[in-house]
């Protein structure tokens, strides 16, 4: 079971708002139950590749940062939120964690992020960002650094394979990152921006004890079989016309973004190159409390196939694409995704002084497909297209910090629980 729980105790200065109170705490109620209910509870994958570019868009509407300079002093609220992360899944036992979001910190612009969790099976996810949107005016700055490590990661075939659900194989990976961003606002809501990351990947013998191969033995001439490390460079132009961060409810976030790992920068163990294409519309139905909100993601890789570490290539599956299958469930050099949510608002409150909290209820649709080449893009672009369903919760502080429960479901998994941070999109 997973457990979300606000870090500030209740006042008694909130007895006059004890029925809200009371939703807020059913609605945390219902879902946890169904944590602990449904069959299986779906662990994190690896993080996107729009990590930084998203830090940006962020910072570009004119409410991103909750506090603007003229207003800061008249806030009442805190400026960051920490929320602990405890929980038991069958594949990693007990499991705890923080999750610590801030923006206007330390009197000032800064921005933190930290997300720590720990299992008891040794699945670590950590990952930790500062920066700052308004940096010389104009300039912006992002720098991120993370480690994940699953020791029984499951791997199910390449390209958009009918094998499943049952995993082929599994192996133990270990991956640090640490990369930063620069970006410029050239327009008030368009920035361009100039990233680097280095990434580190160590892929050994899994230490699952489930009657599977490891990925090893099953494909030992698998690229990146046994890791690999890797630098890329990457250029974007990214736009955000939404209204606010917590719950947008109107507005365009646009972000198109190449980057090359290439071996001109001296990668011995990758040579390739990819585009990405991510966008998203939303907007009120009738009211603002009801929210209408798409989603369209497209990514194409460049390089032979050879040149491409497994982990590195495009992938569908988990809390962040299509909920109901597994992490990274779908790989291939290509990849087209359409999302959409309806997000109804249940409910809306100042919490003891300080935050607003909102609380949304969500039914979201996931349709996708990956590619192995150009020639199943071309040839098969509509064939087994891959779907999914479900809904899930929103609770948002006016900090910044949006926590997530999302339950999916498919043709293959009943009831994939997705804990996690920030909208989908």
């Amino acid at each position: 079971m997973v457990a979300i729980t606000p870090a500030a105790a209740w006042s008694t200065t909130v007895c006059s708002s004890l029925p809200r109170i009371a939703v807020f705490v059913a609605t945390l109620g219902v879902w946890l139950l169904a944590a602990a209910l449904l069959p299986a509870v779906a662990r994190g994958g690896v993080d996107s590749d729009l990590t930084l570019e998203r830090y940006v868009t962020d910072g570009l509407p004119p409410r991103a940062s909750l506090a603007q300079p003229a207003d800061r002093a008249q806030r009442k609220g805190l400026p960051f939120a920490i929320l602990p992360q405890v929980g038991y899944g069958p594949d990693t036992g007990g499991k705890g964690g923080v999750k610590f979001e801030g923006r206007d910190l330390f009197g000032g612009d800064t921005f933190a992020d930290l997300n720590v969790i720990y299992a008891q099976h040794e699945q670590t996810k950590g990952t930790v960002a500062i920066g700052n949107p308004r940096f010389f005016h104009d300039f912006m700055y992002y720098a991120t650094a993370s480690y994940y490590r699953d020791p029984s990661k499951e791997y199910f075939g390449l390209g958009n394979n009918d094998v499943g659900p049952e995993e082929l194989a599994n192996y133990d990976i270990k991956r640090t990152k640490v990369g930063g961003t620069f970006a410029y606002r050239v327009l008030r809501r368009v920035a361009l921006t100039v990233s680097a990351m280095y990434r580190e990947s160590d892929v050994d013998p899994s230490k699952s004890t489930r009657n599977h191969p490891k990925l090893q033995a099953f494909a030992p001439t698998l690229p990146g079989v046994h890791g690999a490390s890797s630098n890329y460079v990457a250029v974007a132009v990214v736009y955000n016309s939404r209204d606010e961060v917590v719950r947008p409810t109107r507005g365009w976030e646009l972000i198109a973004k190449y980057l090359s790992a290439d071996q001109a920068l001296f990668n011995r163990d990758t040579d390739y190159s990819k585009f990405i294409l991510d966008t998203s519309y939303t907007m009120p139905l009738v009211w603002r409390r009801q929210v209408l909100a798409v989603h369209g993601n497209t990514e194409v890789m460049f390089g032979h196939r050879s040149d491409i570490p497994f982990f590195e290539l495009s992938s569908l599956g988990g809390d962040d694409t299509m909920r109901g299958y597994f992490p990274e469930r779908f790989l291939g050099k290509g990849r087209m995704l359409f999302n959409a949510e309806y997000r109804l608002k249940l409910l809306d409150f100042n919490l003891r002084k300080l935050w607003d909290v909102t609380i949304d209820g969500v039914l979201f649709s996931d349709i996708g497909r990956v590619y192995e080449d150009s020639d199943d893009f071309l040839n098969h672009f509509l064939d087994h297209v891959r779907y999914s369903y479900g809904g899930g919760t929103r609770i948002g502080f006016s900090s910044g910090l949006v926590a997530r429960i999302d339950v999916g479901f498919s043709a293959e998994e009943k009831g994939l629980v997705y804990l996690t941070f920030g909208h989908t999109f």
